[in-house]
This record gives C-alpha cells, structure tokens and sequence, in this order.
C-alpha cells in the first residue's frame, strides 16, 4: 500500500509557517513544521511521498542550502520555494537542481496548493513505477544463470534459432529455457516481458 503523504513546512516566520501548515491541513495533508533548515535536516526519516514547502531566506542556512544538502543525500522529495525577496539567480539555481516551482511572496494559497497536488500525484506515480520495478527484480533473481542468459537475449531481440547459435545449445534446450523464464517473469508474450523489462531499464 501507498505511505499517506507527507507536506513537510520549513519557514522562520512564525506567521507564515502557520498559514502555510494550516492551508495544507484544510486540504486533507498531514503536515510537519519545522522553523529552520537545520531543524527540518535532523528528522532523517522523510516520507516517500509528500512535499517540501521551503522558504530560502532563512538564517543560518538557505532554502538553497538545503535543497543542495538534499541532493547530497539523495533525496527525490518535491520542493516548492516560496520567498519574499529572492533574486532571479536563486531562482535559476532552485529550479535547475529539481525543484518544482519557486513562489515569490505574497502568492496565491490556491496556487500553492495545486503545486502541491502536482507534488504529490509525481510522488505517488514514482512509487507505484519503484514498487513494480522491485517486483520485477525480485522475478529476475528467481531465474538460473541460464535463464537469465536467454532473457537478456530475448529482450535484446534475438530469436530462438539467433540464440542457439550464440549459446551453442540445441533450440530445444533454448525453448525449455525460455518456457521457463515466461513462467518465472509471470509473462505469456512477448509483448508483455519486455513492458516490464523496460520499466527495469527506466529504474536502473
């Protein structure tokens, strides 16, 4: 099952934090409030899916800062910037490192909470592509060595008699082989094993 989201808030305003927390509460989203960067980089369990509300002009350490820190960490969680007086170079930089919009004070609370919806639904559609491409890895470590030999071939388009030649087996061996991979993939085509390869390459 899907994580409920998440919609994480870091502001150093006291007034604008609650806003923001109370708008995303009205909307149906649990939310977390933190009043720093710093503050919100210590809880080291974000959710698989939600959003981050990041304000940049904060002390101490930037919504920039914290955007970079997530990156180091690995972090695929949405990011909206909203800011009072941010200059176009921080909003090049936020948007070319991944984040998804960068309000500009005062703004629409309509906007912002479609941006976050958006958020959300990209969060809920990268989850549910991880969770089958692990599915699928968890297929692919079922099969032998030799099944596993005759998949990669067959994804790579080679035909039965193409993959005798190259394994020097009889096709025979190769059709034994190969009913078994489909088995073990949960495939009865073709056209259906190499929709899940490719979510397998899109996942790599």
């Amino acid at each position: 099952m899907r994580p409920d989201p998440i919609i994480y808030v870091v502001d150093d305003n006291d007034d604008h934090r609650d806003i923001l927390a109370q708008s995303m509460k009205k909307a149906g989203y649990e939310v977390k409030t933190y009043t720093s960067g710093v503050e919100f980089l210590r809880d080291g369990n974000l959710a698989e899916i939600g959003c981050l509300l990041l304000d940049n002009q904060m002390p101490n350490m930037t919504g920039l800062e914290v955007q970079s820190k997530l990156l180091e960490l690995g972090s695929r969680l949405p990011i909206i910037f909203i800011s009072g007086g941010s200059g176009i170079p921080d909003v090049v930089a936020a948007v070319r490192d991944g984040a998804l919009d960068f309000l500009q004070k005062p703004f629409s609370l309509d906007e912002l909470r479609a941006k976050v919806d958006e958020a959300v639904d990209r969060c809920r559609e990268d989850f549910d592509f991880n969770k089958r491409a692990q599915e699928y890895q968890v297929l692919l470590n079922r099969l032998t060595k030799r099944e596993r030999q005759v998949y990669d071939l067959v994804i790579a388009g080679n035909t039965n008699q193409m993959i005798t030649e190259k394994l020097a087996i009889k096709i025979s061996t190769v059709e034994f082989h190969r009913a078994n991979m489909m088995d073990k993939m949960g495939v009865t085509s073709f056209s259906e094993l190499m929709e899940k390869a490719q979510v397998a390459s899109r996942s790599a």
